[in-house]
């Protein structure tokens, strides 16, 4: 599965849960970090 990430942002993990984004499975990120995606309205967001 290949994912493209968004710019940064500033929004923090709650934020997001709080806007109805709904939380996968732990995968590992491109840089090789460990977390999780979050799929919501506004695409996919990785968080640590």
């Amino acid at each position: 599965m290949l994912l493209h990430a968004s710019p940064a942002s500033a929004e923090s993990f709650q934020g997001l849960l709080k806007k109805g984004y709904t939380v996968g499975k732990m995968s590992q990120g491109k840089s090789g970090a460990l977390g999780w995606v979050l799929t919501g309205k506004d695409g996919k967001q990785f968080c640590k």
